[in-house]
């Protein structure tokens, strides 16, 4: 069940199979037991409704998007805050790991996506050329790549290489 009633937003499985995430309204997430249901961690410390969350490809970090205009990395064994995403100037909506989980890719309101090393939380890379704002962002398998899905209707992919 989720925190507290809240409403899941979004939802995904860890790698191995054995746990869930899932972001919520009202500034939470949970990460569940995939066999038994029974919730392992809340991760709380967002101002505002969790739009995503995922696992990091090795399980030991999930990122969430949020309302709160960030993006935040926890560990997943123990549900503690780990790094801060600090960057875009309006609602988070989506936030996924590179294939190899040396990066997170953010997607926001603010018609951008940006890329984040997992291990610093530092921006990397910013890619802020669709006309509105981007629903969701992800990696091509290799990493040389990211896609973006916008509200103006367009997806777009960009190389690696390049960026704002």
């Amino acid at each position: 069940a989720p925190p507290d009633g809240a409403r899941i937003i979004s939802s995904s499985f860890s790698h191995d199979g054995q746990r869930i995430v899932g972001a919520a309204d009202g500034s939470r997430a949970a990460v569940w037991c995939a066999s038994t249901g029974d919730c392992l961690k809340i991760l709380s410390g967002h101002s505002d409704d969790v739009k995503s969350a995922c696992f990091s490809p090795d399980d030991t970090l999930v990122a969430t998007a949020s309302r709160d205009w960030k993006a935040r990395l926890w560990e997943a064994s123990g549900g503690k805050f780990a790094k801060a995403l600090i960057g875009h100037t309006d609602v988070v909506n989506s936030a996924a790991f590179s294939p190899m989980g040396s990066w997170v890719v953010t997607a926001s309101m603010d018609c951008s996506a940006r890329v984040w090393d997992a291990t610093s939380g530092e921006c990397l890379r910013c890619f802020a050329e669709h006309r509105r704002p981007l629903h969701s962002a992800s990696f091509s398998p290799d990493e040389a790549s990211l896609l973006t899905a916008s509200f103006d209707g367009t997806v777009r992919i960009w190389k690696m290489a390049s960026g704002c």
